[in-house]
């Protein structure tokens, strides 16, 4: 577990409750953990494969990462104090944001259209440990911490 409390104003834990799928031929295991706030309020979902477990790459089980985060999404809305509940799916360092609106339960990046699991290639080509990632990161945080501010969750 990584703490942020400090510089953040929230801690990680790790996922005590997953998100069943309905069950496939194929199964894919990942590691979550929630981002919480002192006050123990969800402001953020990541989830964590390792790259050197078989079948990461293929088509449908990257719709299958693509649907356990969103039903973390749906699962935790309801808890979010914030506007919008961030998401981090990665597979090794390589890195899909997604951003759920709390009012409207909108998440983005959308849907994959059914029956293009295509859509979906190349959609964790972020690095994590690049440039790009790096200022993502910034970017991500720098959102949590204005809502929290807004929301007066911080010291």
């Amino acid at each position: 577990m990584y703490c942020v409390y400090d510089s953040f104003g929230a801690v990680g834990f790790p996922l005590d409750r997953l998100i069943e799928l309905p069950a496939r031929r194929e199964a894919i295991f990942f590691d979550f953990m929630i981002v919480y706030t002192m006050h123990a309020l969800p402001v953020m979902i990541v989830e964590i494969k390792h790259p050197d477990d078989e079948g990461y790459n293929k088509a449908g089980l990257r719709v299958q990462a693509d649907e356990r985060m969103r039903r973390q999404f749906d699962a935790t809305f309801d808890e979010c104090p914030l506007a919008h509940l961030w998401g981090l799916s990665l597979i090794g360092t390589s890195l899909r944001v997604y951003r759920g609106d709390v009012a409207t339960r909108n998440i983005e990046p959308g849907y994959p259209s059914p029956g293009h699991e295509e859509e979906l290639e190349g959609a964790w080509s972020m690095d994590l440990l690049s440039l790009e990632g790096f200022n993502k990161m910034k970017e991500i945080t720098g959102d949590i911490k204005v809502e929290m501010n807004a929301a007066a969750l911080l010291g």
